[in-house]
């Protein structure tokens, strides 16, 4: 009975010292969710490049890959990079690789914008289209190789659960938004026109 009642009050020191996150870190981890994440993209620009998408439909995937790209940096940026920066040291390759992957995204965003401005014909859309492609596959590449790796082994599963539970409730919060505001979302032209869909 003794040995019984010092486990349970072992386990509950160790709750407060966890600050009551055990419950927090039992979904998925951060890492599949961003690998989620990548591979939902990758399905869209594949759909988007083929030879026989029409100019519409290819319109419509841009915005939605454009949406998807814009929402899954931010999470990124806010909520996983932070925490494996401080984990890492300085002058490091982790810190290193952890800054390139700040300055990728900062390139991918500037090929978000040449996609969105300026006239295009359908060839010069699919071409904008081709190189955030290029873009988002380097750094996934990179990212899912190199940074994935050294979150694990830096950040440990149990902090990479619990990233991972706060970036699945900021993207429920964020689709959830995205789907109220709907009728005045953003489409993203062939002819680099950006138009907004009036409320019925």
């Amino acid at each position: 009975m003794e040995t019984m009642k010092k486990a349970r009050t072992s386990a509950r020191s160790a709750g407060r010292r966890t600050g009551g996150r055990a419950s927090e870190a039992s979904g998925p981890d951060v890492l599949s969710l961003l690998h989620e994440d990548h591979e939902k993209v990758k399905g869209l620009f594949a759909q988007a490049l083929e030879d026989k998408t029409s100019s519409a439909s290819r319109t419509k995937l841009a915005t939605q890959i454009v949406e998807e790209l814009t929402l899954h940096a931010k999470l990124e940026e806010t909520l996983f990079y932070p925490e494996l920066r401080s984990a890492s040291k300085r002058d490091t390759e982790e810190r290193e690789n952890v800054l390139e992957a700040y300055e990728e995204h900062a390139a991918m965003k500037d090929a978000i914008k040449r996609l969105q401005r300026g006239k295009a014909s359908p060839e010069e859309h699919k071409a904008k289209i081709q190189v955030l492609c290029d873009l988002v596959e380097h750094h996934v590449q990179e990212e899912e190789g190199e940074l994935f790796p050294e979150a694990r082994s830096l950040l440990g599963e149990n902090e990479l659960r619990t990233i991972g539970a706060k970036v699945a409730e900021a993207k429920t919060k964020a689709q959830s938004g995205s789907r109220r505001s709907s009728s005045s979302r953003r489409k993203i032209s062939a002819d680099g026109a950006t138009s907004s869909r009036r409320k019925k």
